[in-house]
C-alpha cells in the first residue's frame, strides 16, 4: 500500500509540468516518487507470488511474475486504445446518419 501511495503521490507533480518545466524541479521530484513507489509495489509483488513456491520453481514463478507486470499494461493500453477508436467511429458513423 505505502508503495502505491508514493508512486501516486508523485503523478500530481508530473500533471503539473509544462514545457518550461525545469528538470530539478517539480519533474524530478515527481520521477522519484514514481520509481520509488512502482520499485516497492513491485518487488513486493514479486515476494509474494515467490513465498509460497517450491524452490525449484522460483525461477519460474519469479519469470510468470516479470511476464505479467511488463505485458499487463501493454494489454491494458491496447484495450483502452481500441475501446476509444470504437467510440470514435460510433460517433463518426451517427454523424454521417449510417448507424442511430
Amino acid at each position: 500500500m505505502a508503495g502505491l501511495a508514493t508512486a501516486a503521490a508523485g503523478l500530481p507533480l508530473l500533471s503539473r509540468m509544462t514545457v518550461h518545466t525545469p528538470y530539478a524541479g517539480i519533474l524530478l521530484a515527481g520521477l522519484l516518487l514514481l520509481a520509488l513507489g512502482i520499485s516497492l509495489t513491485l518487488s513486493g509483488a514479486t515476494v509474494a507470488a515467490v513465498d509460497d513456491v517450491p524452490a525449484d520453481r522460483a525461477g519460474l514463478a519469479a519469470g510468470v511474475v516479470n511476464t505479467a507486470i511488463e505485458t499487463g499494461p501493454t494489454l491494458g493500453v491496447a484495450g483502452a486504445l481500441f475501446a476509444f477508436a470504437a467510440v470514435l467511429v460510433a460517433v463518426a458513423l451517427r454523424k454521417k446518419g449510417e448507424i442511430t
